[in-house]
């Protein structure tokens, strides 16, 4: 496939999987066709040589209970081009500052195509020139249109789609607003993979009471703050909410943020469901195996990212996290939806900072110096340095409610 060819998430042929099986059944998944798709055509870049460099990440299972990944990328922190500042979440894009209609041809890798709804959307899948995992890309949906760093209802639906498009329980999606992370004013949401768990799969959560269109709607659900580290809120991806509700849902949180100025990113991942009794099997079976993109045998790839930890599985750590009645559970897609304190100004790829990735227990590294010194503690006290106060998210919490209940 070329970049001028498309993947339709829209199509009566586009699997979409709402379970997938998880970690400790790793070596039997198969790949999806779009896991198949953004791995070929992102190894088919590399060898182009259109990266500002390669993947050099140097993960590590960080010392403590709560299971934290490390990753040392000190190429990213010397060659990653220079970020923008930003002082407001709605802040004006400048003709003259990069965006990603400025991207060279060898950079666009395909196109995901949704027309499903009255508008269609077509996204670039764009290559992160400056890897920090395994397949790194960028999201861009109507990229011409250059629309800024904002989340609209059509991001957030892909976003969906793009997630339940992947059968690997390691494909990561996220979004930055401005003044939480994000280095460009042009919509984009970042994708990558890891071949290890995170702690954020296991986040524990307290579901929230909510009617929608005077329906129960039972998939919203308050983080575990114990757990997570900074007050957000939870969302389970099903078969019923993926395509209208849950994506209006998200989008009047957004909007309720942007009317108040407030910073958030966006996590999309797999991880375990609310409660045993939330799903009931896996939606593979050995023919959906045989119609999927291949194998997904990882061994020797020199360009994913391996444990430093000498002799540690990727796996390894998960029977002591996850709780045993959830251990053979397959995993669902989960959503996060973080306000949080905002960062202005240049963005630092040397210093430690709370972005997205570290919100799910992905913690970016740039100085080998800041990545041996800081433990656990460190880290907690970094993120809970972000977080909204209890008193601040409750007052949040319920005006969002209240929004919700009135649509």
């Amino acid at each position: 496939m070329s970049s001028s060819e498309i993947y339709t998430t829209s199509s009566s042929t586009a699997r979409r999987y709402f379970h997938t099986l998880p970690w400790k059944n790793r070596p039997d998944i198969q790949f999806s066709e779009l896991d198949s798709l953004f791995r070929t055509e992102w190894e088919r870049a590399l060898r182009k040589d259109v990266f500002l460099h390669g993947v050099e990440s140097e993960p590590r299972r960080m010392p403590g209970r709560r299971g934290f990944v490390a990753v040392l990328c000190r190429s990213r922190a010397s060659h990653k081009r220079k970020p923008q500042s930003f002082t407001n979440i709605l802040q004006k894009s400048e003709p003259k500052t990069f965006n990603f209609t400025k991207v060279g041809l060898d950079e666009i890798l395909f196109y995901i195509e949704d027309d499903a709804h009255e508008k269609s959307v077509r996204t670039s899948v764009i290559i992160n020139n400056s890897p920090y995992e395994y397949a790194h890309c960028l999201l861009v949906p109507n990229a011409a249109e250059c629309h800024i760093q904002s989340i609209n209802i059509d991001g957030i639906r892909m976003g969906i789609r793009v997630l339940l498009g992947s059968r690997h329980p390691g494909f990561r999606l996220m979004y930055n607003s401005l003044c939480a992370g994000a280095s460009v004013n042009h919509l984009h949401l970042h994708c990558y993979y890891t071949e290890y768990w995170l702690p954020s799969e296991a986040f524990r959560m307290h579901q929230i009471p909510l009617k929608v269109h005077e329906k129960e709607f039972s998939d919203m659900f308050e983080l575990e703050f114990e757990d997570s580290c900074v007050r957000g809120f939870g969302f389970v991806i099903t078969e019923v909410n993926f395509d209208c509700s849950l994506p209006c849902i998200i989008h009047t949180i957004v909007q309720y943020f942007n009317d108040n100025n407030i910073a958030h990113n966006i996590v999309m991942i797999r991880g375990l469901p609310p409660s045993p009794e939330y799903i009931a099997s896996v939606d593979a079976s050995p023919d959906e195996n045989a119609r999927s993109g291949g194998a997904s045998n990882v061994d020797g790839n020199p360009n994913i990212p391996t444990m430093k930890d000498t002799g540690v599985s990727p796996y390894s750590g998960l029977e002591a996290y996850i709780p045993t009645n959830l251990w053979n559970c397959p995993l669902v897609g989960r959503i996060y939806v973080f306000p949080r304190v905002p960062l202005y100004g240049e963005k630092s790829y040397t210093k430690f900072h709370v972005n997205v990735t570290e919100l799910f227990g992905h913690l970016y590294f740039g100085d080998v110096s800041v990545y041996e010194s800081m433990n656990e503690n460190d880290v907690v006290d970094a993120l809970n340095g972000v977080s909204f106060s209890e008193q601040h998210f409750t007052k949040v919490k319920n005006d969002i409610v209240k929004l919700l209940s009135q649509l």
